[in-house]
Order: C-alpha cells, then structure tokens, then sequence
C-alpha cells in the first residue's frame, strides 16, 4: 500500500505535512536528517501519530518540507 508509518518523525496540522518538532525530539537536529532518508522511499501515505494520516503526494510533500526546513 506505500504506506509509511512516520510515527513523530512527522507531524500533520491542519492537514499540512510539518517535520519534526523540539517537543518530540531528543535531538532536532537529528530527527531534520532523519526525514532527508524518507524520500528514499516510495511512499503514497503517511501515519503520523500527531495528526493522523496524509494521503496523496507524500514523497513530495516530504521533499518540500525539506526545503523549507533547512
């Protein structure tokens, strides 16, 4: 199903795809990186314990939350 479950890795608000948050990171910095692998992967779906499920263009999505993060 290409469906990827982020855990807190990824957050969903509002129905926008947000990466990792201090909140519920060890180590922001960290946890930044760790997206940047995800879109290595094929992915149609995200599960993300804060906020629930994003369907659609999710490797993109992760690819322009990227940008915009760093």
């Amino acid at each position: 199903s290409k469906t990827l479950i982020a855990a807190d890795a990824l957050c969903i608000v509002n129905g926008k795809l947000s990466g990792p948050t201090a909140e519920l990171s060890f180590d922001l910095g960290q946890a930044k990186q760790s997206v940047k692998k995800l879109i290595d992967y094929d992915i149609n779906h995200l599960i993300c314990y804060h906020g629930g499920l994003f369907s659609g263009y999710a490797n993109q999505a992760i690819k322009d939350l990227i940008e915009t993060q760093d």
